[in-house]
Formats: C-alpha cells, structure tokens, sequence
C-alpha cells in the first residue's frame, strides 16, 4: 500500500480557512508570473485565495492549492468551485500542451478536440480554453 504524502504547512497555517476566488493562467514568455505566498515558487498558474479571519488575499501555486485541500482549509467561494475550476484547467492545459506543439484542433460542439501524439483524441470545453488559454484559439 502506497503511503500518504505528508502534508508541509508553510506560509499559509493551517489553522485558518481560505476561500477559492479564481484561476490565472500566465505565461513565462509574456511575464506574467509571481511568486507563490505560500512556498515563494515561481508560479505561472495562479490561484487566488481570500483569508477569511483576516480578509487578506493571496496568490498561490496549483500545488500548494492541493495541499490546502488535501488539509481541508481551502473552500469554494460564492459561484466558484475550486475542484471543477481545476479540472477544466487541467483539461484545458493537455489540450493547450498539444496545440503548442503546433497540432491542429477541430470543434464538436462546445469542445475543442486535439490528438496527442499517442493518437488518443482528448478535448476541453470551448469557453475554458477562452477562460485559460486566451489567444490560443480562434
């Protein structure tokens, strides 16, 4: 049986609870990027989390989001859904992966669909590659 991941507290305690309020995706090549205020990482995926006790917002990496999720202090905030927010990124980066290897897409309704180099057909929502991925799409 494969042991559990320990879970690191940093920056952000434990003790307090913090409320999901979006998802950025950045670039390297266009600048936009931060550090995490969690683990002080470069990140270009960027999550935006309100303190609630203190009201104070920060900016954290998908990876130290995970851990504040894994340690049950990261919470959905009013009309976002952090869990399905990532699931559509994570959709949306394998098709953005693709694309920028210079493959082409087609539409199927709301979905764009690309195949990777396997030849598996994989898709992501239309309007979240727009969300996530501006530009990448016509």
């Amino acid at each position: 049986m494969k042991a559990e991941k320990q879970l690191i507290e940093r920056n952000l305690k434990f003790s307090f609870k913090y409320q999901y309020q979006g998802i950025t995706r950045g670039s390297i090549e266009s600048g936009q990027l931060t550090s995490c205020d969690n683990c002080g990482k470069l990140i270009t995926n960027m999550v935006h989390v309100i303190q609630r006790e203190t009201n104070k917002h920060f900016t954290i990496g998908t990876d130290c989001s995970d851990t504040l999720l894994k340690a049950k202090t990261i919470y959905n905030g009013i009309n976002q859904d952090y869990q399905m927010d990532i699931y559509s990124f994570n959709k949306c980066s394998k098709v953005a992966t693709e694309l920028n290897k210079g493959k082409e897409y087609t539409e199927n309704f709301c979905y764009i669909q690309v195949q990777t180099d396997k030849g598996k057909t994989i898709d992501a929502s239309k309007s979240d590659m727009i969300k996530f991925y501006p530009g990448l799409i016509k």
